[in-house]
This record gives C-alpha cells, structure tokens and sequence, in this order.
C-alpha cells in the first residue's frame, strides 16, 4: 500500500525536473545567441575602426610625402584624402562626377570630371588597392575621366605643347584585358596624341597619334605597379616600381598635348597619377617609389 503511494510522488519529481531542464536549456540557448550577437557587432565595429585606421594612414602618409616638394609637379591625383572625391561620391560603388587634382603648388587645379554615362562611369571602389579607395575603370570607351583643363603646363613649342615631362601611375589590371590607361587629347589634328596602351597583361606600349611605339616588357600589371613614363624631347623610358625597363619610343617627336584623359578602354584600377613637367633625378624617383610602395603596399 505505502508503496503504491509513492509512485505517483516519484512520477511527479521526474516531471518537475524535465520542465525545470527544459527552461534552464531555454535561458541557456537565449545567452549563447545574445553573445554571438554581440560577438559580430563587435566584429563588424572593429572592421570599421580598421578601415578608418588605414585611411587615416594612408592620408597622413600621403601628407608627408615628398610629392607636395617636387619642383615643376603639375598635377596629384589621389584616392585617399577628403579633397579628392565629392562627397557625395565616396562610398562603394558610386558613380565618379569628378575626381580633383590636389596639387598644393597650383592655383588653378586641373580636375577631372567622369564623360561615361549609364553603367559605363568610373566607379569609386573600396575597399581597393590595399584595402583604401580606388577609382573603377570598366573598359570601353565612355569610361573615361576627361581634364578640365591642360594637366600640363604649356613650353616653348606653342600654347598648349610640351616635349619634356613625366607621368607617373599607381594602377592595377584587371584580367587580360586591353586599353589605354592615360591618353592625350591633342585636339582637332590628333598628331600630338599619346596613349599607355595596356598590349596585354605583361607589355605596355606608348603610342602617339594611335600609332603604337616599341612595346616593353612589364612584370604581371594584374598586381598593384607604379608605372612611370619619362618623356624627353620625343624619347621615352618606361620605369615599373622605380627600375627602368629601357626605351618605351623614340620616334614620338615634338608637340605632344598636355591635356589628359584617364581611361580610354582601359579595364582595372587607379590609385595616383603624378604628373610632373620635367624628368625627375634618380634620387627624387626613389623618394616618391619608396612613398607610393608604402601606402599602397607594392612590393
């Protein structure tokens, strides 16, 4: 009899603790989830706070370089400060309307503004080259950015002429594809033409009036390059990351047009475009090689 009457009792224990199991598993479950919670907001803040890091590196970098000092600079174009982009226009995949020269020794800047339309436009990428911004090149002809005015003074050979300069380019391919990284707009004869034309993944050509001159040899441009073409009097050297890889044309005569036009076909990355009216000394070459391989990370 007493037995019997303790059965029941012991049925109705087991069944407390089930439900009390139950609830506990519950409240556990609601902690795990709220800590994962937390565990991605924290993951997500501290990627900001990278990213901000970087960029604040990188505009302290590119404050401190020798570029602002190099006597006869024309024109700077960069992806990294606050003075580069419209505001409007920086943040991930925005279409570009311009993208502003911050030469600190002109008075008049030579910005440039986007003359794609539709899909077709520059693009403002980030994260990009080194996890900063770039700007996004498509490929095509409308995916372009176009000079406002001459990124280049004017010599002794006419108004809009000149026959010594240097353009360097902070880039990246994309793929195999082909197309001119910078070229000039020589106005109505097209004689004072030039254009990086991108041949294939490894060889770039300098051209003039469409005509493409000696074809060189580059290092894979699908990785982030400084290319540097020092034009002397018709004459051209192409340098990639500051080591010269010979004669880039010597047939492009005199009169070549200042005025610049970025794209023209050309499918990847830029990240700086430097332009300078002279040829510059192998020691100003290393200091703005040696600032360009720090902050974008070219090795």
């Amino acid at each position: 009899m007493n037995k019997d009457c303790n059965v029941p009792k012991k049925i109705e224990l087991n069944n407390s603790n089930n439900k009390l199991h139950r609830a506990f598993s519950l409240i556990e479950l609601s902690i795990v989830i709220l800590i994962i919670g937390i565990i991605a907001a924290g993951i997500t803040q501290s990627s900001r706070l990278v990213q901000q890091f970087r960029l604040a590196t990188a505009k302290s970098l590119t404050k401190g370089s020798p570029i602002p000092s190099i006597k006869g600079l024309s024109v700077w174009f960069e992806t990294t400060t606050d003075e580069s982009f419209v505001e409007a226009d920086a943040s991930n995949g925005s279409s570009l309307t311009a993208w502003f020269d911050i030469n600190p020794q002109s008075v008049i800047k030579a910005s440039v503004t986007s003359t794609g339309f539709g899909t077709t436009v520059p693009t403002y990428k980030l994260p990009c080259i080194n996890n900063l911004p770039c700007v996004n090149m498509t490929g095509g002809a409308n995916n372009t950015i176009t000079a406002s005015n001459n990124v280049l003074p004017a010599s002794s050979a006419g108004p809009t002429m000149v026959d010594i300069f240097s353009i360097i380019v902070v880039m990246q391919k994309a793929g195999s594809s082909t197309g001119s990284v910078i070229y000039t707009n020589s106005g109505t004869t097209g004689s004072g033409s030039i254009g990086f034309n991108m041949a294939s993944a490894t060889s770039v050509a300098l051209t003039k009036a469409g005509t493409a001159q000696t074809a060189v040899v580059v290092t894979d441009l699908t990785t982030t390059s400084i290319l540097e073409f020092a034009i002397n009097n018709g004459a051209a050297t192409l340098y990639q990351n500051g080591v010269s890889l010979g004669s880039a044309g010597a047939s492009l005569g005199s009169g070549l047009s200042p005025s610049g036009v970025f794209g023209g076909g050309f499918s990847g990355h830029l990240a700086e475009i430097i332009m300078v009216n002279r040829i510059l000394n192998s020691e100003e070459r290393q200091d703005v090689v040696n600032y360009l391989k720090k902050k974008w990370a070219i090795k």
